[in-house]
C-alpha cells in the first residue's frame, strides 16, 4: 500500500498507510462481527449491484472452507445455478494464481498462495480481480 498503491493514486507520502487503523476500527466496531448475510441475500435478489467475495487460500482469520459454505447456503433466485456454474482457472501471466466462479450478480474469487490479505499476498491474482469486476482493462 505504500509502494505502487500509493504512486497510483497519488497519495501523498504524509500519509501512512495503516496509521488510521485504530481510528476506522473503532468507528466501524459496532458492525464487527455482525452478521450480513441478510444484506447479502437482498442485495442479490433485489438489486443488480455486483457482489465479489475474495478468499485467500491460506486465510487463518476467514478460512477458505467456511468462506465456501457461506456462499453455497445463501437464498437467493441464482442459487442453483451458481452452484451448477463452472469453477474456471485463474491465470496470470501463465502462473496458476486461482479459481473464479460467477452466475448474475455474484462472483467468487478462491486465491491461491494468500492469507487474509489477498492485495498484499497476491498483487497479481487481486489485478485480475479488479479488472474483472470493474470491466476495465
Amino acid at each position: 500500500m505504500n509502494t505502487q498503491v500509493r504512486k497510483a493514486l497519488n497519495v501523498p507520502k504524509k500519509y501512512v498507510w495503516g496509521s488510521q487503523r485504530q481510528s476506522v476500527f473503532a468507528a466501524l466496531s459496532g458492525d464487527f462481527l455482525k452478521p450480513a448475510v441478510d444484506t447479502v441475500e437482498r442485495l442479490l435478489n433485489e438489486t443488480d449491484v455486483m457482489v465479489a467475495v475474495v478468499t485467500g487460500q491460506l486465510d487463518l482469520i476467514v478460512a477458505t472452507p467456511g468462506t465456501l459454505r457461506w456462499v453455497e447456503r445463501l437464498n437467493w433466485s441464482g442459487k442453483q445455478s451458481f452452484q451448477n456454474s463452472d469453477r474456471k482457472a485463474i491465470v496470470v501471466n501463465s502462473i496458476h494464481e486461482g479459481y473464479a466462479k460467477k452466475y448474475d450478480n455474484l462472483s467468487l474469487y478462491w486465491i491461491l498462495r494468500a492469507g487474509h490479505m489477498v492485495p498484499r499476498d497476491n498483487p497479481g491474482a487481486m489485478t485480475h480481480i479488479l479488472r474483472s469486476v470493474t470491466q476495465i482493462p
